[in-house]
């Protein structure tokens, strides 16, 4: 050996490798590299964030106040990261408002009036493909504060 090759060892017996420790650490670095964009990991540790493809449309599905569902229908209008809505639901909270899509989570802000004005805001994620749109809510109005969480469907 002159300095550059290192002999390897393994199950088949042995074998001179050029480069040696170099071209193993290479190899690790590589895989570990390829590994971490698969996870969708850049190399400062975070996240690279997914971009749902928002679905425009009529979703229907239920608001959940205190364990009971309500059934209701948001239509959403997509336009780039902006998004307008309107609600309608059973009990009465119906209105249009907008809101903003950044990677998969929908933040809707939508005034609605009942006995009196209120706002609902709706916060969730959007599916990879678009069609489900599921989180939680809060609603305030002249009778009071309410929570509860949501989940809106394309039929």
């Amino acid at each position: 050996m002159d300095g550059r090759e290192s002999k390897v060892m393994g199950d088949r017996g042995s074998g001179w490798v050029p480069g040696g420790r170099g071209a193993v650490l290479a190899l690790v670095l590589l895989v570990g590299l390829a590994g971490c964009q698969t996870l969708g990991l850049e190399t400062g540790g975070r996240e690279t964030p997914r971009r749902a493809s928002l679905v425009g449309g009529e979703y229907r599905g239920y608001l959940w106040v205190e364990g009971d569902p309500i059934p209701g229908s948001l239509t959403l209008t997509p336009r780039g990261s902006r998004v307008s809505a309107r609600l309608a639901s059973e009990a009465g909270v119906n209105g249009s408002g907008e809101g903003t899509l950044a990677g998969e989570e929908l933040v809707l802000r939508i005034p609605y009036r009942t006995t009196c004005d209120g706002t609902i805001v709706l916060e969730g994620d959007v599916s990879s493909d678009g069609i489900r749109f599921v989180g939680t809510f809060t609603a305030d109005d002249c009778t009071g504060s309410t929570s509860g969480r949501f989940d809106f469907r394309l039929p």
